[in-house]
């Protein structure tokens, strides 16, 4: 049973070879006749080294294959571009270093790097290069890449590039190295490999064997083998155990290949290929990038352990991010403004998007009546491109995928939802919600800026993006909403869906224990209608549809969308509470010293929520036990106990710190009290002060100079009376200013720490 497992040097060269051909003008072929090869290039790198096929085959027929070759230093740096590959950093002493295993990847070690301490184990790096990305601009530095050109390719190679100069023209030499180089990189290689670009024989040089995978490819109705098995996983088995043996006997360093379609994505991330760079074709009539996937150092070696992962079902992801903004924030009135451009009548808006959009807006006009529906309002902010990780995150990308950005906006209680709709994901879903666990969430928007001139990626992160493009502030933790073809074949992976970590972790080696919390969630379908199962925790929501593969799509949209738009109504409720638990720990943060007017906002805000709370705004019974669910799940009846106890406690706070003010009040009033009593014996205090003054001048023998009696001495007395009028009145004046100002200063700063300003 099963297929056989042919390797190269078994095949016939001229049957297979064909075989082989006629496989290829039906899977490449559909895409676009110009992948489908020449069967005389195949032949002259099939004689070149005949290590180099794995195939399935049925009565001798080859009804699959992988065909891949080690290739020549040059093929492979114009292949990976302009880069060197990091290496393990972590170790102290150089001799130690070049012992490890793990510093025996791709480039030679440099003394100085092999002393540093990194806590990057694999990491990408241009060559002398400082700035965080790793990547580098248009023109500049060229100097820096065009050493990295001469040092990997050779000085030979730029003579091409200078015929038909005048040598002593240096702009016109420097300009046409640029091109050169640039194109150099940006060169798609496939079946014009030649046999010279390909090692003969695997080498015993440490560092030497990178394969490159050239095509990967199954007959259509071979899909699957005679034990039911799928036939990508029969052919990757098969490979894994020649490279054992080819890694044990020569030793490899890398292997690499190009991506054109979907499933050839698929299949190699699956083998813990990261995606690398995109090959930057000079065609305008070019529909696509080919796609470089590298695996390498610590990848590899999982690679060659048979840890690899193999999605079994298929599904829609939607995340939910919960954002909140300042009443101040102006950011988001042009977008509000300007709704009908952004709403459905853009032209470059997926169908699949627009089928979600107007079945979102559908459901919440058939099925709630709350009195805030007309005060919501939902956007459509266009499409991006969404960054899969591994769970280290940073510089390792697994691949892309198209995605709708949507936003739910409660604007008058300054709050929205912003959903990150991921239709047909074909990467790992529970790696998908723990980058929503960890925040990690990074999009592009396929604009010329974001890839640089040699095919390097960079992103934006949508939390961040969301603050610099719109004013809004996250607001709690999002979730994730899995719309299934089916559950995953191991309880693991779905215990790790429902929990927001991987299942497939690159750093860990232990997983969600089967505790009773997680067990109960596991078996428990809390499904309200009989089209499907659903399955909640705190962070995700999973839903196995029966529909799924229905009306090409459309009916999977149609059944999602009566979900997803209750789970945006719950997630106002949420982010409602954890926005007015903020306000409120802020508060708290001074120590309750807030004003009722403050209190008095709190109350307001919180009211503006309860509008939210009511099942009884969904119209039926089926809907709102749903919600009940959703709300359960979620925790919010928790989020809003937690809520009124943190008001509580500030409430008592403020009336402490009121009475303390009392009592400050008090004091001040006795001072002021004592001044005007002061005020009082004036004319008691003017005489003994007068007489004092002339006591002081008889003493000294100067009694002139202190007048008493007479008109001059009532002038005196009366001129020094009005002083002590003006020094007291003036007093209490300047204490009660001063005392006003630093309870306003107070307030302003207050005010402005509350406001997060």
């Amino acid at each position: 049973m099963g297929f056989d497992i042919l390797t190269g040097e078994k095949l016939n060269i001229d049957k297979h070879l064909q075989q082989i051909m006629d496989i290829d003008a039906i899977v490449y072929g559909g895409i676009d006749s110009g992948f489908v090869g020449k069967i005389e290039n195949l032949r002259a790198r099939y004689l070149k080294n005949k290590d180099s096929f794995v195939c399935l085959a049925e009565n001798d027929n080859i009804v699959g294959y992988i065909n891949y070759f080690p290739v020549c230093d040059k093929l492979f740096h114009q292949l990976i571009g302009p880069v060197r590959f990091g290496i393990d950093m972590s170790k102290d002493d150089l001799e130690e270093y070049k012992e490890d295993s793990d510093g025996k990847f791709f480039y030679e070690l440099l003394e100085d790097e092999g002393k540093k301490k990194k806590e990057e184990k694999y990491f990408v790096e241009l060559p002398g290069f400082d700035d965080e990305d790793g990547y580098f601009t248009e023109y500049s530095e060229f100097e820096k890449v065009r050493e990295y050109f001469l040092e990997k390719i050779g000085e030979d190679a730029l003579d091409e590039s200078h015929e038909g100069i005048d040598p002593k023209d240096s702009k016109a030499l420097k300009e046409a190295e640029k091109a050169y180089i640039r194109q150099f990189y940006n060169t798609s290689r496939d079946d014009d490999i030649t046999p010279d670009e390909i090692l003969g024989e695997y080498s015993t040089e440490e560092g030497k064997n990178n394969l490159f995978i050239i095509s990967v490819a199954i007959h259509p109705d071979k899909r699957r083998d005679p034990d039911g098995r799928p036939s990508i996983l029969v052919l990757r088995d098969a490979f894994i155990a020649h490279l054992n043996e080819l890694n044990e006997k020569y030793g490899i360093n890398s292997i690499f290949g190009m991506c054109i379609s979907d499933d050839g994505v698929r299949t190699l991330s699956g083998m813990n290929f990261n995606f690398h760079r995109n090959i930057k074709v000079d065609d305008p009539e070019a529909t696509y990038f080919e796609k470089v996937y590298l695996c390498y150092g610590d990848y590899l070696r999982r690679l060659l352990e048979h840890k690899t992962y193999h999605k079994t079902y298929r599904d829609d992801i939607y995340l939910f991010v919960p954002f909140a903004d300042n009443p101040e924030n102006p950011k988001l009135d042009e977008v509000f403004q300007k709704k009908g451009a952004f709403h459905y009548d853009g032209d470059d808006m997926p169908e699949e998007t627009r089928e979600l959009l107007e079945n979102l807006d559908y459901y919440m006009e058939y099925e709630y009546e709350g009195f805030i529906k007309s005060e919501l309002e939902r956007i459509y902010l266009g499409q991006c491109i969404f960054r899969h990780t591994t769970d280290r995150y940073m510089d390792e990308t697994v691949g892309e995928q198209n995605a709708g950005l949507l936003l739910l906006a409660y604007k008058n209680a300054h709050m929205y939802v912003l959903v990150i709709y991921l239709p047909g994901c074909r990467f790992s879903s529970s790696m998908v919600g723990d980058q929503l666990s960890q925040r990690e969430l990074d999009i592009r928007f396929g604009e010329d800026d974001e890839i640089d001139e040699y095919g390097f990626v960079s992103y934006k992160n949508v939390i961040k993006y969301m603050g610099d493009k719109y004013g809004l502030v996250r607001c709690g933790n999002g979730k994730a909403f899995y719309c299934m073809s089916d559950k995953p074949e191991t309880k693991q992976e779905f215990r790790n869906i429902l929990t927001g970590e991987t299942f497939f972790s690159v750093h860990q080696d232990f997983f969600i224990k089967n505790y009773d919390l997680v067990s109960q969630q596991l078996k428990t379908d809390l499904a309200i209608y009989d089209y499907y199962e659903a399955y909640m925790s705190p962070v995700s929501l999973a839903i196995i549809l029966k529909t799924f593969d229905d009306n090409d799509g459309k009916q999977r949209i149609e059944d999602a969308a009566t979900y997803v738009f209750i789970v945006e109504l719950v997630l106002l409720q949420n982010t409602a509470l954890n926005k007015l638990s903020k306000k409120v720990g802020k508060a708290l943060e001074h120590e309750g010293d807030v004003s009722y007017d403050y209190i008095n906002s709190l109350y307001k805000d919180y009211g503006k929520t309860l509008k939210l709370w009511d099942a009884r705004n969904f119209k039926y019974y089926g809907t709102q036990m749903e919600a009940e669910q959703i709300r359960k799940a979620f925790e919010n009846d928790e989020l809003r106990e937690r809520y009124q106890e943190e008001q509580g406690f500030l409430e008592n706070m403020v009336e402490v710190n009121a009475a303390n003010d009392e009592r400050k009040s008090g004091w001040i009033i006795g001072i002021v009290g004592t001044l005007l009593a002061l005020f009082q014996v004036k004319d008691y205090m003017i005489e003994m002060i007068a007489g004092f003054y002339s006591w002081i001048g008889n003493v000294i023998g100067s009694p002139e100079s202190i007048i008493v009696g007479g008109n001059e001495a009532v002038e005196e007395t009366s001129q020094f009376s009005n002083l002590f009028s003006v020094v007291v009145w003036g007093s209490v004046l300047i204490f009660v200013m001063g005392y006003i100002a630093y309870k306003n200063q107070k307030r302003y700063e207050q005010k402005k720490k509350l406001s997060g300003r």
